[in-house]
């Protein structure tokens, strides 16, 4: 049963699946499309997304790389961190855990799963624009910082351009993204912080801390493991001829890591949302989806 779960979880041509989490194949490296907002996560931020958008099934952006703005690139990129979410909260073995479980793995894997998005969705990346439209001058945040960041963009670019070269599939992207939601290996032995949101809206202490409190971490760590099988059974049945895709595939998620959420935050979102965290955003519009 559990097999069958995560399988179905997995399965991007089943048709119970939303279509924004089950692009084809030639539509893989499009802008993803405009969707139904969520409940408002609160009154006192929002991402920047088009006060009327067509069903998720009916509209898709085409973007010309040489044109597009870099508002209308921050626009795309807080409809990515909207289907991350939904995404997330579409998948049973998720929603099934404790709460402070979810929200705990949702937060470790975010920037995991938005950059995924990017790269399957092929976001335009020019950083001169991006960071001029962010305010990101050495003046604004230091020079160290500001090399920091532009270093950081272009590692974005170039996982994109990595993932593109790779080929990879709706499917293959799903699973990846999945793998990244219930990695453990970060886990520590150590536990001491507490689960609530600071006053800033994150949760404190570090990412091992965190983790270190699952409440069900044997079960996590079965699905983590269960994902990697559906994976590995899909490039074996699939690319029959490609022996080693499932490792490569595999090898290229440290990438991510090149990338910090911080950066994320200040180049995409943190003209609209202003001092509100971004973890806080996410997890206030994962819960307000609760029941939905």
């Amino acid at each position: 049963f559990a097999m069958q779960s995560q399988h179905h979880e997995l399965n991007t041509s089943d048709s119970s699946t939303p279509p924004s989490l089950s692009p084809s194949q030639s539509d893989q490296h499009h802008t993803p499309p405009s969707n139904n907002q969520p409940t408002s996560p609160g009154p006192e931020y929002t991402l920047a997304t088009p006060s009327r958008s067509p069903p998720i099934h009916q509209a898709k952006i085409a973007y010309d790389t040489c044109t597009t703005s870099p508002e209308t690139v921050c626009e795309t990129a807080a409809r990515l961190l909207f289907m991350c979410v939904r995404w997330a909260k579409s998948i049973p073995s998720l929603v099934n855990l404790d709460m402070s479980d979810q929200l705990s793995l949702l937060e470790e894997s975010w920037r995991d799963i938005f950059i995924l998005s990017a790269a399957q969705y092929q976001l335009p990346i020019d950083m001169g624009p991006l960071m001029s439209n962010a305010g990101l001058t050495p003046d604004q945040c230091g020079p160290d910082n500001l090399f920091k960041i532009m270093t950081e963009i272009k590692n974005l670019q170039d996982i994109i351009l990595k993932f593109k070269q790779s080929q990879v599939d709706a499917t293959e992207y799903a699973c990846l993204k999945a793998v990244s939601l219930f990695k453990t290996s970060e886990m520590s032995s150590a536990s001491s912080s507490t689960s609530t949101l600071d006053s800033s809206g994150s949760r404190p202490g570090s990412p091992a801390e965190k983790l270190s409190q699952l409440k069900d971490l044997s079960q996590i760590q079965t699905i983590q493991e269960q994902t990697q099988m559906t994976l590995s059974k899909y490039e074996s049945q699939v690319y029959p001829t490609e022996p080693f895709r499932f490792g490569k595939l595999l090898i290229l998620l440290p990438m991510l890591k090149s990338v910090s959420a911080q950066t994320i935050e200040q180049v995409f979102f943190k003209k609209t949302i202003g001092e509100i965290s971004i973890d806080r955003v996410i997890l206030d519009m994962y819960k307000s989806q609760v029941n939905h």
